[in-house]
This record gives C-alpha cells, sequence and structure tokens, in this order.
C-alpha cells in the first residue's frame, strides 16, 4: 500500500514537471511570436480641436433667410425747428410726433393721409433683388416681398412719408407709389404729391449767443428755443473765425426740454439722439455723392449725464433699443450695451435694432433672429464659433408675391387742389388735396345729385363734377 502512495505521488510530480515545463515552453514562444494585428478602425479619429463646437447663442430664426439687405422703418419728422436736432423717443415708427397737423389745409401740395400714423414696431423691411416686403421679429413675413422700383438707390426702400404712412415706389406703369396701412397686411397703390419740411438755417449759438434766422445774415438774437414738442435738443455751434460773414460750424450744443444749455461739444457732431443717447461723429455729416455718410469716427454718449460711454472708434452706429445699439468696427457690426461694453464680436455685414431683445443678423447675405439679449444674459459668448459653428448656410430664397392691389379702378386728377373729404358728401371733414395728373386706385364709387364720389382710400373720398375734374379707369 505504501509502494502504491510513493507511485501516485511520483506520477503526479512527474505530471506537474510536465506540465511547468510546457507552460515554460509556450511562455517562451509566445515571447518570441510576433502579436496578432488589433481590429482595425473603421473611421479615423476627429482631433479634438477640428470638432465644430455645438451651437451656443439662441437663435429666434435660424441664420437661413437669403436676402440682399434689411433695414429698420424709419420715419423722419415733418418739420421741427431747422438746424436742431430733437430727440427721438420709442421706436422709429413712434418717431413722427413732430408732424404739424396744422400745416394741413385745401392749399397745401401735399396729400395727408392721418389714418396712416399709428404702426406697431414689430416691422422690418427686407430687400431681395428688385422686391421689398415686411417682416416681424420673429423672421415671419408680414408681407411676401413684392416687385418694387430700385430708383436711384441701391435697392428699393421703404420710406416713411409724414403723415401719409410707409411708402414704397412700385413698378407699375402708372402708379408711382403704395401706401401701406397700419398693420401692414395691405398696401394702397397711389401717387403722391409730395411733402416739404421747413429749411433754413434755425437756431444756432454764434459766439455765445443763441440766435434765430433761415439765413445767417438775417439771423437775430433770441432767449429761448421754441421747441414744439418739448424735446431735448442740439443746435449748431457757430464762430465767426477770420471771415464774420461766412461763419464755421465748429460742433453742437445740448438744450434740454426747458432751453436750458446743458453742455458745448465742439469738435463733435451728432448724426442721432434717440431715447436718451446721441451718436457723435468727429466730421459733419458728409455724402460723397456714393451714398455713403461720413461720420468721420464715431462715440456714443449718455445724454443723461452728457459723458461719452465709447471712445469714438466706431465707423457707424444705430441707436439703443432694449438696452443695445449696433455699431460698425472694420467693417463689420457688433453690438454694445448701455455702459459702451461690446457684449459681441464684430461679425456681420448687416445689423439691425432690437425688438424685445431679437435682432437681425447677416453674413454675406444670409440673415437670422438672434436673441441677443437672452444669450448675453447667460453669459454666452456671440463669436464666429458660437454662431456659425458649421460654417455660413446657403440661405433660402423668399417666396415672392405680388403687389397687393383690391381696387376696382383707377382714377386721374385733371384739376389742381382738387379736396378730399371723410365721406361722399361735402358736409363730411376735408382731409386734404391732390394735385393735377395725379393717380390713385379707387375702392368705391357712389353717386348723388350733383356729384360722383371716388373712394380712394379707407376713409377719402374726392369728387367728381360732370366728368371734368376726374377720369376714371374701371379694372
Amino acid at each position: 500500500m505504501k509502494s502504491l502512495k510513493i507511485f501516485i505521488s511520483a506520477a503526479f510530480i512527474l505530471t506537474a514537471a510536465a506540465c511547468a515545463s510546457a507552460a515554460s515552453q509556450e511562455a517562451s514562444a509566445a515571447a518570441t511570436k510576433p502579436a496578432a494585428p488589433a481590429e482595425e478602425q473603421t473611421t479615423e479619429p476627429v482631433p479634438e480641436e477640428s470638432q465644430p463646437a455645438q451651437l451656443s447663442v439662441r437663435w429666434i430664426h435660424e441664420p437661413d433667410m437669403l436676402f440682399s439687405a434689411i433695414s429698420e422703418l424709419t420715419t423722419f419728422s415733418f418739420y421741427s425747428p431747422s438746424g436742431s436736432i430733437t430727440e427721438d423717443i420709442g421706436y422709429p415708427q413712434e418717431w413722427d410726433d413732430t408732424w404739424n397737423k396744422s400745416m394741413t389745409s385745401e392749399t397745401a401740395d401735399y396729400y395727408v393721409l392721418p389714418s396712416y400714423r399709428e404702426y406697431h414696431p414689430d416691422a422690418i423691411q427686407v430687400t431681395y433683388k428688385d422686391y421689398v416686403g415686411i417682416y416681424d421679429y420673429n423672421g415671419n413675413a408680414i408681407t411676401k416681398p413684392f416687385p418694387a422700383y430700385q430708383g436711384s438707390s441701391e435697392s428699393p426702400e421703404v420710406i416713411y412719408a409724414s403723415g401719409i404712412g410707409f411708402t414704397v415706389d412700385l413698378k407699375d406703369p402708372d402708379l408711382s407709389e403704395g401706401v401701406f396701412t397700419t398693420d401692414y397686411q395691405e398696401i394702397h397703390c397711389r401717387m403722391s404729391s409730395g411733402i416739404g419740411w421747413d429749411d433754413g438755417l434755425g437756431y444756432f449759438l454764434y459766439n455765445g449767443s443763441l440766435m434765430l434766422g433761415l439765413w445767417f445774415n438775417d439771423a437775430e438774437p433770441v432767449s429761448k428755443i421754441e421747441d414744439l414738442n418739448g424735446h431735448n435738443c442740439f443746435i449748431q455751434i457757430m464762430e465767426s473765425g477770420d471771415n464774420p460773414n461766412l461763419p464755421e460750424k465748429v460742433g453742437y450744443a445740448a438744450y434740454s426740454n426747458d432751453s436750458v444749455l446743458r453742455r458745448e461739444f465742439k469738435g463733435l457732431f451728432p448724426s442721432y439722439y434717440v431715447n436718451g443717447f446721441a451718436a457723435m461723429g468727429t466730421k459733419e455729416e458728409f455724402n460723397d455723392g456714393t451714398g455713403k455718410i461720413d461720420y468721420g469716427q464715431i462715440l456714443l454718449m449718455d445724454m443723461n449725464t452728457l459723458e461719452p460711454i465709447t471712445e469714438a472708434v466706431y465707423e457707424d452706429a444705430k441707436w439703443f433699443e432694449n438696452g443695445f445699439c449696433p455699431v460698425k468696427k472694420n467693417g463689420k457690426w457688433g453690438y454694445i450695451d448701455e455702459t459702451g461694453n461690446e457684449v459681441t464680436d464684430f461679425l456681420w455685414d448687416d445689423a439691425t435694432t432690437a425688438y424685445e431683445g431679437n435682432v437681425y443678423v447677416g453674413i454675406n447675405g444670409v440673415y437670422g433672429v438672434l436673441d441677443l439679449a437672452s444669450t448675453v444674459s447667460q453669459g454666452i459668448p456671440i463669436t464666429m464659433d458660437t454662431c456659425y459653428p458649421y460654417g455660413i448656410p446657403e440661405g433660402t430664397e423668399p417666396e415672392i408675391g405680388e403687389i397687393p392691389d383690391e381696387s376696382i379702378g383707377r382714377i386721374k386728377i385733371n384739376v389742381s387742389n382738387l379736396n378730399t373729404r371723410k365721406g361722399h358728401s361735402t358736409d363730411a371733414e376735408k382731409s386734404g388735396v391732390l394735385i393735377i395728373n395725379s393717380v390713385y386706385p379707387t375702392y368705391e364709387v357712389f353717386t348723388d345729385k350733383e356729384y360722383t364720389w371716388y373712394r380712394i382710400d379707407e376713409e377719402t373720398w374726392t369728387a367728381d363734377k360732370d366728368g371734368k375734374w376726374i377720369s376714371f379707369s374701371p379694372r
């Protein structure tokens, strides 16, 4: 029995030794044998620095709208003291509060439509080639772009005709102009006889004295500025220099709404004064004939403190809305806040003022609506990488519409100063006059015992007698 145990033990030892020897030989062979190739990669790893950044800014409408240009619907005052720059308040559609209604009369040489005076601010002009339309600040078309006349400008323009409404030159053989209704849903095709404003020198400081006159040699000293609207304003500073009959404009002076001189700014010239801020250029506004206006270098000024909030480093500037202002530097637009801090990089070929924090920005003709306010408030940097991480898209062409015109025909005015009224009766209130050879769409015809009345607008009628005053052409 003992011999059997010894034999088993010996066999176990020999087996273990053989296994160890085999394992050693395998290990030795493995050490000299080439390693098996790793599993083949199907794609090359992308270096981290070459991967596009995630879109960080907040777009109200993605940057994919293709336009030729875009601009605010701005107004100009019908009348204000000449030579002064009064403060505009609110959005551009609200700037027409200096229109002098008393200028409207039956002898006036312009046609007034008071019903077109209230426009909502959530609207902006877009231009695509020879088409013009109105969009809101969410990137939605209020009116589809329709054919418009380019005229002498680089692109068709929607212009506010003070006391009339937003107008556009139309591509039409008979009609030169169309006026948008206050909701921009319709455009009334018509021919305007024009509007006017007061020319001349106006108020100015001459060698320290407040003066008023249409021409320098006719000016007389005055004690205060009679501002029609109680606005703050700038007036010109004139100095006699070497020739007392040919004074030099050396800057502007800021006056309060109670006609108190607040501060003189020599060497600075305001290009606008809106919502408590002014853009001040180092040069007097100059148009070189190409349509480009040279202001020199522009700084932004807080008119409450009368202190600049930026250096004079900008080529152009618009105005503050919602706490932000578009400014242009090195040929590109960016934004600053009311402290003068640059809150974006200078990226865009085109940029608008803000509405409820939203702005239109465009590069290479491709536009989007950026939620500027929330992006800035969240501390997100507004750079090329965060705005266009995958590059600038090609853009989509807008859907084109036609000139909206629901008229039943057109009238041509054969006499001068033909009255318009708010109803089809001589007892109705007068609302303006029409001039000879002007053409208007007609929406309704009414005949009484003496006259044939034509409605050329929502509440505007004019009368013809025996076919002598008006020629009517039905559609």
